[in-house]
């Protein structure tokens, strides 16, 4: 789809980058919540709503990733 809008050749590898690693915050989540059969509790949910920071953290720093945490 990038291709098709056009989109440079960058961007396109900073979108398939995304698309591999936009759950990478999943990492620092414990098992027992991420794998929990039935419903997540309050504070389990706000765990897991955690993953997105976890994973902007980390993809900062990482030298090869960092332009994908900040847009550029």
């Amino acid at each position: 789809m990038a291709e098709v809008i056009d989109l440079p050749n960058g961007k396109i590898i900073d979108m398939y980058l995304l698309a591999q690693f936009h759950d990478i915050g999943k990492v620092g989540i414990p098992e027992n919540i991420l794998f929990k059969q039935g419903p997540l509790t309050p504070d389990e949910l706000a765990e897991i709503h955690r993953h997105s920071e976890i994973g902007h953290r980390i993809v900062q720093s990482t030298p090869d990733l960092v332009r994908i945490a900040t847009g550029y």
